[in-house]
């Protein structure tokens, strides 16, 4: 990626050519893993028998029941409770808000909702 922003015979302006470079490595590992991964542990070319069952078991084992259909109205009140919840909402409104409408004010109180919210998830 040096090379390339160090080049001034190209066409495009240097930071178009790296989201080029980068977006089409992206593609293109992106279609081979595509291809190359398979979707259960029965089809897992990279796993020992023994591996597979054990992978299949692990998989079964945290399999919650599938989709529900019915409505929980413990679960809505739990989640309207959740301080996690709020955190997580207001951290996405926040990094995508407008950069003209960041102040420092504001940019204070999204570090402190991060790392608030890191510090829930790491515990």
């Amino acid at each position: 990626m040096h090379g390339i922003g160090k080049n001034d015979n190209l066409g495009l302006a240097k930071w178009r050519i790296l989201f080029l470079v980068c977006g089409s490595l992206t593609a293109a590992l992106g279609v081979v893993f595509l291809f190359l991964m398979p979707d259960n542990p029965q089809n897992a070319w990279f796993l020992t028998p023994e591996e597979r069952i054990a992978a299949a078991a692990r998989l079964a084992e945290e399999h919650d029941g599938g989709d529900k259909a019915n409505f929980s109205v413990a679960q809505l009140k739990e989640s309207c409770l959740d301080f996690n919840a709020y955190a997580a909402f207001l951290f996405g409104v926040l990094v995508t808000a407008p950069a003209p409408v960041l102040t420092v004010r504001n940019v204070s109180l999204l570090c402190l909702f991060y790392f608030s919210f890191c510090a829930n998830f790491m515990v």
